[in-house]
């Protein structure tokens, strides 16, 4: 009976672990500045609707698309985050676990020789003693004030924030993928056009060289064709250069060795088809971008361990039991006289510490601090980052319209150059200076489309909206690595 009511009490403390001081219950702090009800540069108030998850989709390149999967599978930035995902979510086993009672299983045999003086004739005397035992020794911490379930629950909250920082990993590298296929695509498209201009400055040279075996040209118009000429070849080694730098690149963002073979073309839509992007409203970034959830559970971690920090300047409780069987014989170790219990309570309260209890909740409360401002600048920097995507869009369609409009009349201007110099009615330097402009206009308008394409990838980005989800997978067969799993 008695033995039942230390039981009985043993229980009761155990289930008094949630009946403790609750810490006050975490909410998202106030901004410290004014949120607008819709961005400056947004045209209108409309809501962002539900984003295609594969956003990358919309460029039309089936290339793409089998890039930017493979880059989500075998990327080894992604493979490290989500092995911190497996870390944290071990740490929160074991921050549960300190909750639940620790048993033991204890077992031991010893053998000792004692030697004594035999106090009636005096003698020394040697005896052997053995002792036996098999135990299952216990012990428990009662969680009256919940420091343990605050730590449990910053356990949690740094698990929800790695797996926040997951998303963040896999935007990044999704949109840096997309980055460089689309820099890419403008290397072959700037290599073209000075292919293209390489063979007419060629045939210009040869209708100069003609004409002056004619003594219709100046030796001076031969020298000129010929330095454009080899001026607009010089360029060709530097995009190839860039071109070999931007595929190893791309090979690596995928897990690949290396090599020239890989992404060797580059298909991309034209900017006018793609679908427009409203860019929705401020309040909607607290809840898509991942990186300000991340903040967020920071926050909630820093919390709970504040309550945690302040549940330890109280006393902690212990509850420790034995039960068993012990003897001094191997024969007679499992019969029941051979058996003992033990159960034992005790107190700790820290009485003189010299201040560092009350130091560590001082830093607790400070780091929360700190989170708070992270918090703060977090989301400022989200909506400084939507902001200039919206108001960069504005100036690079401007510039993108009237970069198309130079083309469209260098070209005519170099056509009636051209045809002026034949007729001998021009000089052969405006047919040079005509040659000039229309290779500086196309190769600016190929680098104001590359803007144009990089600045509706920081749009999305900067919105928090069309990601495909990264989770961890079944562990793969080579290493103790995660595999990313896309989620249609």
């Amino acid at each position: 009976m008695n033995l039942l009511r230390y039981l009985l009490l043993w229980l009761l403390c155990f289930a008094l672990t949630s009946c403790g001081p609750s810490p006050k219950r975490f909410q998202r702090p106030d901004l410290p500045f004014p949120v607008p009800g819709q961005f400056q540069q947004q045209d209108n108030a409309s809501s962002l609707p539900v984003p295609n998850q594969q956003w990358w989709q919309d460029f039309g390149d089936k290339r793409l698309d089998c890039l930017v999967d493979r880059v989500l599978k075998h990327n080894f930035d992604l493979h490290m985050a989500m092995a911190r995902v497996i870390e944290f979510r071990a740490r929160l086993e074991r921050a549960r676990a300190n909750r639940w009672p620790v048993v033991n299983l204890d077992a031991g045999a010893e053998r000792q020789r004692l030697s004594t003086i035999d106090p009636i004739f005096g003698h020394k005397v040697s005896r052997t003693t053995d002792s036996f035992n098999i135990s299952l020794p216990a012990s428990y911490e009662v969680d009256l004030w919940g420091r343990l379930s605050g730590l449990e629950s910053a356990a949690r909250a740094r698990l929800l924030k790695e797996e926040e920082n997951l998303q963040v990993v896999a935007q990044s590298i999704v949109a840096e993928t997309v980055s460089r296929y689309i820099q890419l695509w403008s290397l072959v498209r700037r290599q073209d056009y000075l292919q293209e201009t390489v063979a007419t400055l060629k045939d210009s040279l040869e209708t100069v060289e003609r004409r002056y075996s004619q003594g219709l040209a100046k030796s001076l118009d031969v020298r000129q064709a010929r330095r454009t000429l080899a001026q607009a070849e010089a360029g060709l080694p530097v995009i190839a250069d860039e071109l070999v730098k931007v595929r190893h690149q791309l090979a690596v963002l995928a897990g690949r060795y290396p090599n020239l073979e890989l992404f060797q073309g580059a298909d991309v839509l034209d900017y006018d088809k793609l679908p427009p992007v409203p860019p929705g409203l401020p309040a909607q970034l607290l809840s898509r971008r991942p990186d300000i959830r991340a903040a967020e559970a920071e926050l909630l971690a820093l919390h709970s361990e504040v309550g945690a920090a302040y549940a330890s300047r109280f006393p902690r409780i212990t509850l420790t039991g034995s039960l068993g069987y012990a003897s001094h014989e191997l024969s007679e170790l499992l019969k029941p006289e051979s058996w003992f219990w033990r159960l034992a309570a005790g107190i700790v309260q820290p009485l003189i510490d010299g201040g560092r209890l009350k130091a560590d909740q001082e830093i607790a409360e400070a780091r929360f601090r700190q989170a708070v401002a992270g918090y703060a600048k977090t989301v400022l920097v989200a909506f400084a980052e939507v902001e200039a995507s919206l108001a960069s869009r504005r100036s690079l369609l401007d510039r993108r319209q009237r970069l198309a409009t130079l083309v469209r009349e260098a070209q005519a201007t170099l056509e009636t150059a051209r045809k002026r110099y034949r007729q001998g009615l021009m000089d052969y330097l405006a047919v040079l200076d005509a040659q000039k402009v229309l290779i500086t206009s196309r190769l600016d308008l190929v680098e104001a489309d590359q803007a144009l394409y990089q600045n509706r990838i920081n749009l999305y980005r900067a919105l928090g909206g069309g990601w495909a989800h990264v989770s961890v997978n079944n562990l793969s067969s080579t290493g103790n690595k995660k595999t990313a799993k896309v989620e249609e």
